[in-house]
């Protein structure tokens, strides 16, 4: 296949348009629209290139997040439904719409927007855990443990005075769903597991 590319500005994307040779036959264009998905998947599991070494740096720790928070999100998902959860559950829901979030984070940061998806990350995936947390057991949910990743993510990719004021929101949140629990807006659970 020969590749006819149209120009259109130096800061607009180029389209590419795929043109089959005379004498093609339906199975070589099956193996190279194979060919093709395979590039795509490829092209999409691969980060971004930046021309600065920093961004670049940045923009591989952000696709190495979004895609470990992708498959681990699926991962949960499909190990709830298989052992009998309904898979639209409130916090299946939620778990879905922050798989939507992730990608929707993973083109923004494709497009150029890689400091924009990163602070979103972080608030996103903070409101997220808080919003479980306290609509489940307060400061004994496991969600509130998040908070020490999402800390440590945002130390990485945007440095220590965020880490310290994320770190600062998350004992604010604690702080403020203890008192909740003291006062009987949350009622803990107990875990089924540990009963005897």
């Amino acid at each position: 296949m020969d590749s006819i590319g149209v120009g259109l500005g130096p800061t607009q994307a180029r389209a590419t348009t795929r043109v089959a040779p005379l004498g093609s036959t339906p199975e070589s264009s099956k193996s190279q629209s194979k060919e093709l998905m395979l590039e795509q998947i490829k092209s999409w599991l691969t980060p971004p290139d930046f021309r600065d070494e920093d961004q670049n740096r940045l923009a591989q720790y952000l696709h190495a997040i979004l895609l470990a928070g992708l498959g681990l999100l699926l991962v949960y998902i499909i190990t709830r439904v298989v052992t009998g959860s309904n898979l639209f559950s409130p916090l299946h829901q939620i778990m879905m719409g922050l798989m939507v979030f992730l990608g929707g984070l993973l083109t923004l940061m494709r497009r150029g927007y890689l400091r924009q998806a990163m602070v979103l990350l972080l608030i996103g995936a903070w409101i997220t855990f808080t919003y479980l947390a306290w609509n489940s057991d307060g400061v004994q949910d496991t969600a509130i443990l998040t908070y020490i990743v999402i800390i440590l993510i945002a130390s990485l990719l945007l440095g220590w005075r965020v880490a310290l004021l994320v770190a600062l929101f998350s004992i604010a949140a604690a702080f403020l769903m203890a008192q909740a629990e003291a006062i009987g807006l949350i009622i803990p659970t107990p875990d089924k597991s540990t009963e005897t």
